[in-house]
This record gives C-alpha cells, structure tokens and sequence, in this order.
C-alpha cells in the first residue's frame, strides 16, 4: 500500500469519504478538528511527529506524501 493509500484511509476514516489527492482540506469540507484527527493519527501511522507549525502548511494528501517523503531519513535514524 502506497503512502497515498494509507493517508487516504486515515481520512476516509475520519470524514467518511474519499477525497483525490490533491484536493485542499478545507475545500473538501474538513474542519480544524477532523484536520487534529488526521494529523494524529498519520503521525500514529508512520511513527512521526509533526511540528504543529507544520500544521498550516500540509493542505493536501500530496503534501502530506512530499513531506513524508522527504524527511524519511530523519526519521528512520530517530528508530534505529
């Protein structure tokens, strides 16, 4: 399962439908408290933790995906 999938998962979870990749949160209807939810919850997934100030810069699934993406390395040392 691609990270695509599972984050769209957790959001399907959390708001009961699925949304493409690309489209804003808020547009797509999610509040600030559902968005908490998603943001928790991928953090649980991936065995992360976001900066809150990061918050307010992940708008999309793809976001997400390029942040992930990006700071693997980061995170796989904090493990090993």
């Amino acid at each position: 399962m691609t990270e695509v999938d599972r984050i769209n998962k957790i959001v399907k979870k959390v708001i009961k439908k699925k949304i493409s990749s690309n489209k804003n949160f808020l547009q797509a209807g999610i509040d600030s408290l559902d968005l908490t939810t998603i943001f928790l919850s991928i953090e649980e997934e991936f065995k992360i933790k976001f900066k809150r100030t990061q918050y307010s810069k992940l708008k999309t699934i793809d976001d997400f995906v390029k942040y992930l993406k990006k700071n693997k390395k980061r995170w796989l040392r904090k493990l090993l």
